[in-house]
Order: structure tokens, then sequence, then C-alpha cells
């Protein structure tokens, strides 16, 4: 289990500390974001470890290699690593 992560992407300047999430009581890592809506590209830092979304549909090829999110407004990670739009319906895993 992680003890800390970070959402960090081209919005924060890639700037791990821009972004802690927060580890609710169902282990779920979460952390609300107001994007425009465009395209970001992003990657989790969890306990000083760059880590992609399994989920992301899309890569893109960076100097940080990350994940492409579309439409993303509220980012929630679940205890799977799974990604999600936290103002859309979601099944925890």
């Amino acid at each position: 289990m992680a003890r800390q992560v970070s959402l960090v992407g081209d919005f924060n300047h890639w700037d791990t500390k821009a972004g802690p999430m927060h580890e609710g009581p169902d282990g779920a890592w979460c952390l609300a974001v107001a994007l425009k809506l465009a395209r970001y590209e992003y990657r989790f830092f969890a306990d000083d470890i760059w880590c992609n979304d399994p989920a992301a549909q899309e890569k893109a090829a960076l100097r940080i290699p990350a994940a492409i999110v579309c439409k993303m407004h509220h980012a929630r990670l679940t205890r799977s690593g799974d990604l999600h739009d936290s103002s859309a319906p979601m099944t925890e895993l």
C-alpha cells in the first residue's frame, strides 16, 4: 500500500508536490482537480515512484512517459490503481 500519492501532469507543471491525493476510508486515493475540458497528460507519483494509469486508453511519448486523460474534471484513484472522473458514476473494485 502506498503512503503518499500525487497526481502530476502538464496541468500542474509536473510538480510532484502540487497534487497530493488523500486516501479515503475505502483505500481509494482521491483528489478533486478543476480543469477545463481538454486533453491532459499525467502520471501518478506514489512513494517517490512514477506510475502510469493502467486504465489509460492512450500513452504519450514524453521525457516522462505519461498517460492521457480527456474530459477529466475530478480525479479519483481506486485501490486497484484506476483513475476515474469522480463526478461520474463509479464502481469500486
